[in-house]
């Protein structure tokens, strides 16, 4: 189990995660372009009701991008 300063640790470390994706999000133009197609990809997805394979190959293929 981890102890509190590591999980201190861990806390830290994801909220610097996120403050580096908001960065990223917000300063980089290609980055944009990506998630706002993967936003468009997954309500697609919800809307034609893909299978559960098909959502597979869909993660496989926004996380190769």
């Amino acid at each position: 189990m981890v102890g509190l300063s590591g999980m201190r640790k861990r806390i830290h470390s994801f909220k610097c995660a996120f403050a580096g994706l908001r960065v990223l999000l917000r300063e980089e133009r290609n980055a944009q372009i990506h998630a706002g197609i993967t936003v468009m990809v997954v309500l697609a997805g919800v809307l034609l009701r893909v299978t559960l394979l098909e959502w597979g190959m869909l993660v496989l293929c926004i996380g190769m991008v």
